[in-house]
């Protein structure tokens, strides 16, 4: 009994491979509502009846949806950990920070590393939009893996010395890779719409 008790963790990593129902810090959306919803029942019940059983379930509900809002905002899953990666690219894209872009494409991602910079050499960005982004995440690979879809709006100046300035809505696939406590870019595809 005791060697059961030492292979059990009571301290999990702040990873999703050891959370079940994501939903709940990836999201406080269902948080809030569900909760709103359950004050909401609770007040009516306490103004009917007035009974302090219904303000112990009054102040418990309103005590559960703080702590679960507090765990959704401490917590930081594989997944909103990638979404942060890919928000932060396009912030340093649309600062024509070529630099941190690079720095962030994975050191053995050679071919993705040139073709960025041959892409970063042609383009300068004055806004990027990043809308409907999905992501999956393998971590039982090792390390970690992830592959992310989303549409990106750009409004950009291609070929810097020809000073040609266009706006596109570009499907964009890129995958990540987990080294250390960083989400690096492996590879990245994109089509014009």
């Amino acid at each position: 009994m005791s060697q059961l008790f030492s292979q059990l963790s009571l301290f999990p990593p702040v990873h999703t491979a050891w959370l079940k129902m994501t939903w709940i810090v990836e999201d406080p959306l269902p948080i809030i509502l569900l909760g709103a919803a359950a004050t909401l029942i609770a007040a009516i019940a306490l103004a009917q009846t007035r009974r302090p059983p219904a303000l112990v379930a009054l102040v418990s509900v309103v005590a559960v949806t703080a702590a679960l809002l507090l765990v959704e905002w401490l917590v930081v899953t594989d997944v909103e950990e990638v979404q942060n990666t890919i928000y932060a690219t396009a912030e340093e894209l649309e600062h024509n920070d070529d630099a941190a872009v690079v720095g962030r494409i994975a050191s053995n991602a050679n071919p993705t590393l040139l073709r960025a910079q041959q892409l970063l050499d042609r383009v300068t960005f004055s806004r990027l939009v990043v809308t409907s982004l999905k992501v999956e995440v393998n971590d039982k690979a090792s390390p970690a893996t992830a592959q992310a879809t989303f549409l990106c709006w750009v409004e950009a100046k291609v070929e810097k010395e020809l000073q040609i300035h266009d706006k596109a809505r570009v499907q964009v696939t890129v995958d990540l890779v987990r080294q250390g406590d960083r989400w690096l870019y492996t590879d990245y595809h994109y089509e014009l719409r």
